[in-house]
């Protein structure tokens, strides 16, 4: 019994100092949506700022790289946060359960900042998060 309370605690220890540890967004009036993703084995830090404009910064593995998104891209990017109804969402969705392998992440959009972390997106923001991850990963071909 001693085992898993002590494991609950750990795991809550862990995850607090992680939170504390993901510097606050960008809270300039040119960037339309900010986001990071981090933690998990692979021990991810992703960090994409997409501004109004369309101009792009990804940091990834230690290098930053800038790019542009086209105003089709950039239409689609918005109709994906408008259709989640992004900025009435909460600010936080965390895991009962907290484990070392869940990724967690920060998005903000309009000034809106949400955290969350695998096991606990809400169904509305699952389009949001696989898209911004789309644009990490292929940040060519939206």
């Amino acid at each position: 019994m001693w085992g898993y309370k002590r494991y609950r605690f750990v795991s809550l220890i862990f995850i607090m100092m992680l939170v504390s540890c993901i510097p606050a967004l960008s809270s300039s009036t040119d960037v339309l949506i900010e986001y990071r993703r981090s933690g998990g084995f692979a021990g991810l830090d992703d960090h994409l700022i997409i501004k109004k404009n369309g101009e792009a910064t990804l940091t990834r593995r230690g290098k930053e790289e800038t790019f542009r998104l086209d105003s089709t891209q950039l239409d689609r990017v918005s109709a994906t946060f408008e259709k989640a109804q992004f900025t009435k969402l909460k600010k936080k969705y965390l895991p009962k359960n907290q484990g070392r392998d869940l990724i967690s992440y920060v998005v903000q959009y309009k000034g809106h900042q949400i955290q969350t972390a695998d096991t606990a997106i809400p169904e509305a923001l699952l389009p949001v998060i696989e898209l911004l991850n789309e644009i990490v990963l292929k940040k060519d071909q939206l």
